[in-house]
């Protein structure tokens, strides 16, 4: 079945192998989290890159759910917030390293992981 999307191999307007949807409901406005520098704290994926045998699990935080740059997120504005129902798209942006101090051993403590910025909405 032809489903009219074509981009020939190696071209900027390639389609990539999906990434994950997320959803996230609360009274928060999508400009509450969206653009917001890591509104998802410690929501964001162990890195991929090989780091050897050893590799340490950076990614501790009790809210790692994996979220990875790429991904897309539905904000669906609950019952509290100001316009109950809404619902917005983004994007992963990024993911940034969080950790309680400069010490190596907060590296790798229960609260260490990776924040994770959306995208300012992308419809609604």
């Amino acid at each position: 079945m032809d489903l009219g999307l074509y981009a020939p191999l190696g071209t900027a307007t390639e389609i990539s192998k999906g990434g994950a949807i997320w959803s996230y409901c609360s009274s928060h406005a999508s400009s509450d989290c969206g653009a917001v520098t890591g509104f998802f704290t410690g929501c964001g994926a162990q890195p991929t890159s090989n780091m050897g045998a050893a590799s340490p699990n950076l990614a501790r935080s009790s809210n790692n759910v994996g979220m990875r740059a790429g991904d897309l997120v539905v904000v669906i504005q609950s019952s509290a917030g100001n316009s109950p129902g809404l619902v917005t798209w983004h994007a992963v942006k990024n993911s940034t390293f969080n950790q309680g101090s400069t010490s190596l051993s907060s590296a790798f403590a229960a609260g260490s992981g990776f924040d994770c910025s959306i995208s300012s909405a992308a419809s609604s």
